[in-house]
């Protein structure tokens, strides 16, 4: 008797191409205040904004929320994520 795993039955998973899921976005963010009270006012050290880019949007369809931009390991924006 041979010591082999079952096979699975369905479909193989395989690993995502990262280029593809997180490619860099081609714009640059402006328009995020990192002096905005709100984010003093959650506790957040001007060091931590300056650090991670926080800042509230001041305009355009996320007006009024926090900003959390993330960048690559090249430093290059691949997503912003917002709260509020």
């Amino acid at each position: 008797m041979q010591n082999t795993p079952p096979k699975k039955a369905g479909r193989t998973c395989r690993k995502p191409d990262v280029a593809i899921v997180n490619p860099p976005l081609d714009f640059e963010l402006k328009g995020l205040d990192a002096e905005h009270p709100y984010l003093t006012c959650r506790g957040f050290a001007p060091e931590t904004i300056g650090h991670f880019g926080l800042g509230v949007c001041l305009r355009g369809l996320l007006k009024g929320r926090v900003a959390v931009p993330l960048h690559d390991n090249a430093g290059r924006l691949i997503v912003m994520r917002s709260c509020g």
